[in-house]
C-alpha cells in the first residue's frame, strides 16, 4: 500500500497546506489527487479514495463540511467538486469491476458506500403509502376516534 502524502507540489514550498481560495483550485487539487493516484502501482493506479483526498487536501472532515454547508457561490463550487469527484470514484469502480473478475465483490462492496455511489442490492420503493379506516357501522362515526 502507497503512503499517502498532502499534495507534495506544496510539501515543496516549505510544508504548508494548500492554499485552496476558490473553486478552481479545489477542482485543480481533485483532479491532481486523481492523476496521482492513477500513476501508482507501476501504473496500474490506486483507488482514489474519500479519505486520501482529504488527506491530500489538507483539509478534515470538519473543515469541509463546516466549507460545503454555506449558501454561498464558493460553497456551492465545492460541493459541485466533491460531487464530481464521486463521480470519479463510482466510474473507476465500475470500470474495475467489469474488467477484473478478481475485483468485482470488492468494487462493489465501495459502491454501496454513500460516498461511492450509494449502491443498493435492492430497489427501494419511494411511492407515498396511506392508510384509509373506514368508519361505518362504528357507534358514533369519526367522533369516536377523536
Amino acid at each position: 500500500m502507497s503512503e499517502i502524502v498532502p499534495n507534495k507540489e506544496f510539501m515543496k514550498r516549505g510544508g504548508r497546506k494548500p492554499k485552496l481560495d476558490t473553486v478552481e483550485d479545489y477542482r485543480r487539487a481533485v483532479l491532481a489527487y486523481h492523476s496521482k493516484c492513477e500513476a501508482e502501482n507501476d501504473g496500474e493506479g490506486v483507488f482514489p479514495d474519500l479519505a486520501g483526498l482529504r488527506l491530500y487536501l489538507g483539509k478534515s472532515k470538519g473543515e469541509l463540511k463546516v466549507l460545503m454547508d454555506g449558501d454561498g457561490e464558493l460553497a456551492q463550487g465545492i460541493r459541485d467538486v466533491f460531487d464530481e469527484a464521486q463521480d470519479m470514484r463510482e466510474s473507476w469502480l465500475a470500470r474495475k469491476m467489469t474488467s477484473d473478475n478478481k475485483r468485482a465483490i470488492g468494487c462493489m462492496n465501495a459502491l454501496k458506500q454513500a460516498e461511492n455511489g450509494g449502491y443498493t442490492d435492492k430497489q427501494v420503493d419511494t411511492s407515498e403509502k396511506t392508510l384509509t379506516i373506514n368508519v361505518s357501522g362504528i357507534k358514533g362515526g369519526a367522533k369516536a376516534f377523536k
